[in-house]
């Protein structure tokens, strides 16, 4: 799990991208995401990325941006 200094904006090109969220108040939401799906991470949002096959994604932010994984 980490988090990002700022809003960032994913487009998955090809493959797909599951993304694990996990909220302040310790729910859990999964997504997966096709070519074409547009998620938007808000700025501190804990989460992971996983990438079952070969993928390209498209991020979108103003940085600079800051990761971190506490």
């Amino acid at each position: 799990m980490h988090t990002h200094s700022g809003d960032l904006t994913a487009r998955v090109r090809s493959g797909h991208q599951i993304i694990t969220v996990r909220w302040p108040d310790g729910t859990t939401e999964v997504h997966t995401l096709r070519p074409g799906d547009v998620y938007r991470i808000e700025a501190g949002v804990r989460h992971e990325e996983q990438f079952p096959d070969a993928s390209v994604i498209e991020l979108r932010g103003v940085g600079p941006l800051r990761t971190e994984r506490p």
